[in-house]
């Protein structure tokens, strides 16, 4: 009988073992997911080259741009890398995009405005927050590290009548087949207050496309 009761425990540790498992692959690529389609001004990391273009050009904020050129070295190989820097009209809106190897690997946007241009992006990361933790990931309690490749941090304080402060820094693994290791990852804060409204964000795929 103990032979038997034992064979079960054991049994029962590795399927759920199995399970748990799982379930961390099946959140990963939920978050890879949500961070390679996460859109910021209509631009995601997904967008092309002609479609960025054409997003440009054709945006409301009249955004001007330049470019400016720098390299790297990944996986002991050198790539070139392109930052496209846009600014727009009249406003103090600005959106940097950085793309390596025919890639877009990274978008950060800065806005200082009394209008609501940060209003939709907002949204989009209280809507991504509750659908991560209604797929079972959990909130970590603080900022992660610089070094951390796997996080969910979030933070929502409202501090008075129209005065708000918004978190949220989310990662997930992309190991390369080779040395290095990365993480695709969203980062972005909102500190909302009367007559003056500051965002932050910054999407990457850590370079993964490289991988």
């Amino acid at each position: 009988m103990y032979t038997i009761i034992r064979k079960s425990l054991s049994f029962i540790t590795i399927f759920l073992a199995a399970l748990l498992s799982r379930q961390g692959i099946a959140q990963d690529i939920l978050v890879k997911d949500k961070i390679e389609n996460f859109s910021i001004m209509g631009i995601s990391l997904n967008t092309t080259p002609s479609e960025l273009d054409s997003l440009i050009s054709q945006h409301p904020l009249q955004f001007s741009c330049r470019v400016e050129q720098g390299g790297f070295q990944f996986n002991q190989k050198n790539y070139a890398e392109v930052y496209r820097k846009c600014k727009g009209k009249g406003e103090k809106v600005e959106l940097t995009i950085t793309h390596s190897d025919g890639r877009i690997s990274q978008i950060n946007l800065t806005i200082q405005s009394q209008k609501n241009y940060h209003e939709a992006i907002l949204n989009d990361i209280k809507l991504i927050n509750k659908e991560l933790l209604a797929a079972g990931k959990v909130h970590q309690q603080s900022s992660p590290k610089d070094s951390d490749k796997d996080a969910f941090f979030y933070q929502n304080s409202e501090m008075a009548a129209g005065m708000s402060d918004t978190k949220l820094a989310l990662r997930a693994p992309a190991t390369c087949v080779k040395q290095e290791s990365t993480f695709v990852g969203l980062s972005a804060q909102f500190m909302i207050m009367p007559g003056l409204n500051n965002a932050g964000v910054t999407v990457s795929n850590g370079r993964s496309h490289l991988c």
